[in-house]
Parts: structure tokens; sequence; C-alpha cells
């Protein structure tokens, strides 16, 4: 315990003495009685936030290594590596539409979301039905799907499923019985690593027979994407 208690006092003293010295004039008592360098305040390592634009953030001069800065023209942050700016992040791509307009789905096919809820980084298509991330370093997508089905003939088995460049990536099934004419919802949802900045993502729907896609708000498609 004694050794417990005199390692505390020890540290409390070198803290007072620090504080007493930092930023001290060379020129004091108190950095004289010391043979080094005490009181002065060394360079060092130190950080510097800028707010500007990309351009502005260029035309820096000899930023010093691990400084920051935010690009307010791309909603970027950079850091300072010491010899050039690295993105250090991006904000989430999030996208959401839902299914107001156009023709009904009568058989398989792509499904096009064409009433866009939000689009926070412009990535998705309303005329396409795509979702393109757009990041060439890679970035994590989560995607959503819901198809809202009305049945019609021998319909027994429908999909909801996430496209990855016009290829299914992942299927939601639901079964239904033959003759069935009510409506219900099919739905379906995925996580995908994405390392290109072409690849694009979609909604398909798939069935054994005929069914309808109803212009309606629970067809949807949302999703977002995450730089790591």
């Amino acid at each position: 315990m004694n050794t417990i208690d005199d390692a505390m006092r020890a540290l409390k003293l070198d803290v007072r003495e620090r504080i007493s010295l930092e930023h001290q004039p060379m020129t004091s008592s108190a950095a004289k009685e010391l043979a080094t360098a005490a009181g002065r305040h060394l360079p060092g390592q130190c950080g510097v936030c800028f707010y500007g634009t990309t351009a502005q953030i260029n035309a820096l001069t000899t930023p010093p290594k691990g400084s920051l800065a935010w690009a307010t023209d791309t909603n970027t942050m950079y850091l300072h590596t010491g010899s050039a700016w690295w993105a250090y992040s991006n904000p989430p791509a999030r996208f959401a539409a839902d299914k107001a307009g156009g023709a009904d789905l009568v058989a398989s096919g792509d499904v096009i979301c064409d009433n866009e809820l939000y689009d926070s980084a412009s990535k998705y298509d309303v005329v396409t039905g795509r979702f393109t991330p757009g990041y060439a370093t890679g970035c994590m997508v989560h995607l959503t799907g819901s198809i809202l089905l009305a049945t019609v003939g021998v319909t027994t088995l429908c999909n909801a499923i996430i496209t990855k460049n016009d290829v299914l990536l992942y299927p939601g099934v639901c079964a239904i019985s033959a003759g069935y004419t009510g409506g219900l919802c099919v739905s379906v949802s995925c996580s995908d690593w994405s390392d290109s900045d072409s690849d694009y993502y979609g909604l398909y729907a798939g069935a054994t027979g005929s069914f309808l896609a109803v212009n309606h708000a629970q067809t949807r498609f949302s999703g977002h994407a995450i730089r790591l």
C-alpha cells in the first residue's frame, strides 16, 4: 500500500513541477534551475481543422501532419498524412423509392420504383431503378425491397429479389396457394460488399405464374452504402 501511495505522491509532484515549468520564459529562475531546456515549448506535431471547398483545402501550404479538413462541396473529411490529403470518410449514400406510377408488372422482371422518397447522394436512378454506390475503394451495401402483389392465375411462388449488376443476388420467397386472389407483400433484405464504382443494385420480381406488382407505396426499394 505504501508503494502505491508513494507512486501517487511522486506522480502529483511531477505534474505540479511540469505545470510550473510549462511556458516559462528561458530567463525565468524556474527554467534556469534545470540544465535541460525545461520551460521551452518545443515544437511537435499539431493539428489544424479547416472548413472549406476542396480547392481551398488543396491550396493550403504545408499543413502539418494530422491536420483535418472538411470539404464543403463534397461533404468529405480529409486527413493530412504529412505528404498528401487522404479522404478519411464519406457520409453514407442512402435512398428510398416506391412505385407510384407506371404500368403494373404482370410477369417476372425488374421492378422500377419511380417515386424517389430521398436520395442523399444522388445514387439512385428512378428511370432504371438502379442504386449505384459508386465507391471505387469499396463499401458495404445493405438493401431492402418489398413488392405488393395481387395474384392471378396459378401463381404458387413469388420472389422479391435483390440483383447486382443484373445478376440475382438474394431472394425473398413467398409461397401462395393456387387460386389465391388477395393481395400480399413479399419482402427481401441483404448485405453485400461492393468493390467497384460501377456496381449497381436493383429489385426484381419473379414468379412461377402471373401476378401484378401493384402501384402502391408498399412496393418499395431502399438501402444505404457505407464506405469503411
